[in-house]
């Protein structure tokens, strides 16, 4: 989950951008005697996304009380702003290329926007900036237009949650033909309850286990033939040189960017899911395939293992920067 800076844009300024070339005089009005509404609908989401009591907003209290308002609230967003060539366009773009990945998974690209709150229940809020998060088109479907019930099932926020520089997802090396991994939250004891709970529902309701696992895999795949084709032509101690080479480039990509992106972005929880990238370096890629190496040297499979061997990493004391 990455930490974007919240932006720019006040809920009033975008709201009157939206509505400001709407030729029905009759609609222009009445949305205009809905700015006020939206613009106090919009600073109490942002309270209660600091105090994490999303779950206790009303949603009658975001939502006009005439059926024909909401329809007009709902296509200031649809009709006004993610449309091309809308007024509101410009901010919307603004707003979903703001990061290089989606926020909510941190791997896939971004595509749209993704309410945090459903505008379909909170329609005061379909053009409040804070509500509007980048995100890829699988974390949106899967995020769907659900509301939280509870403090434990708000999802991370990356304009206002940071998680800090600390490694709170683990991985299990499942060594066997072929190798994978098994990705979990393993939360710091630093962390409140409730943080660790809402993380879990994030990893959870995103499919991050599966998603980083599956690229895990893919990575595994791809560097199987390299390992064989060292081994082949230098033995044990080529594949070592290799590994190492290998984990010492996946190390300085990962410090690299690890760089912040702005005054609003640090490298702390925004990259904590690459530690399936970056965690097959130093502590996991080594550690993986020194064992396998000192079965090369008994004339074994380098990327083949017993199903019953287990090796797992989490975090490391150690060590300041997560993998």
């Amino acid at each position: 989950m990455r930490p974007l800076q919240i932006p720019g844009h006040t809920a009033r300024d975008t709201y009157r951008v939206c509505i400001s070339r709407i030729r029905d005089g009759v609609v222009q009005q009445r949305l205009a005697a809905l700015e006020d509404d939206a613009v106090d609908a919009a600073a109490s989401f942002d309270r209660a996304v600091r105090a994490t009591s999303l779950h206790a907003l009303d949603p009658m209290v975001f939502a006009p009380g005439d059926q024909e308002d909401h329809n007009e609230l709902l296509k200031n967003y649809t009709q006004r702003m993610a449309k091309v060539g809308t007024p509101g366009r410009p901010i919307y773009d603004e707003l979903r290329t703001a990061p290089p990945r989606c926020p909510l998974c941190d791997h896939r690209e971004v595509t749209t926007l993704d309410h945090h709150l459903p505008k379909s229940a909170f329609a005061l809020l379909s053009v409040a900036p804070t509500n509007l998060v980048p995100a890829c088109s699988d974390c949106n479907k899967m995020k769907n237009d659900t509301a939280p019930g509870c403090a434990e099932e708000e999802t991370i926020h990356p304009y206002f949650d940071n998680l800090g520089d600390v490694q709170w997802l683990s991985a299990q090396v499942i060594e066997q033909a072929p190798a994978f991994l098994r990705f979990w939250v393993n939360t710091p004891p630093t962390w409140a309850d409730l943080l660790a709970a809402r993380v879990r529902y994030h990893f959870d309701v995103f499919g991050l286990a599966a998603l980083y696992g599956a690229q895990a895999s893919t990575l595994l795949a791809g560097i199987r033939g390299a390992v064989r084709r060292q081994l082949e032509t230098g033995g044990a101690e080529a594949v070592c040189a290799f590994l190492e080479d290998l984990a010492g480039s996946w190390e300085e990509w990962g410090e690299h960017r690890s760089q912040p992106l702005d005054a609003g972005s640090s490298s702390g929880s925004g990259l904590q899911p690459l530690v399936l990238l970056r965690g097959l370096h130093r502590r996991l890629i080594l550690p993986l395939y020194r064992s396998k190496v000192q079965r090369l040297r008994h004339g074994r499979d380098p990327l083949s293992a017993s199903p019953r061997c287990r090796r797992g990493f989490g975090p490391r004391p150690d060590l300041k920067k997560s993998a």
